[in-house]
């Protein structure tokens, strides 16, 4: 059983995934912070006051698990909690892609690398993660 876990930490995120780092080797995937949000600011979805430094996703490995983390918990305000379900949909989508195709074929052109026919088709569905809009 493959296990990738989630773990909030409550304003810290930046600070266990450092601590992670030191203590085990782990190695920083991805760290994006609110303001880095690819999302513009929207009422419906406000970011809360001091959180623009905050990471909204980051991710690790160590070894060969996948841990994806995030300075947002459970007791955020409804509002807020709106961002976080979706950080956490992005990330499972990201990580179902790169299973699926090894890597994020949305990438390829820029990286000068060859599709594949799955991944020719995948690119044409318009169902790329990294397009989704925060649900209002």
């Amino acid at each position: 059983m493959k296990i990738e876990p989630y773990l909030f930490f409550n304003g810290r995120c930046e600070e266990a995934i450092e601590f992670y780092r030191q203590a085990v080797g782990a190695k920083v995937e991805a760290l994006i912070r609110f303001k880095e949000s690819p999302e513009p600011p929207n009422a419906d979805c406000p970011v809360p006051p001091g959180w623009d430094d905050k990471v909204m996703h980051g991710s690790f490995r160590i070894g060969e698990t996948l841990v994806m983390a995030s300075d947002g918990h459970g007791g955020a305000p409804a509002e807020f909690r709106r961002i976080l379900e979706h950080s956490a949909s992005q990330a499972r989508g990201h990580r179902d892609v790169v299973a699926r195709f090894g890597r994020h074929p949305h990438r390829n052109a820029i990286l000068g690398r060859e599709s594949t026919a799955d991944e020719r088709d995948h690119l044409a569905s318009g169902q790329l993660v990294h397009t989704r809009s925060i649900p209002r």
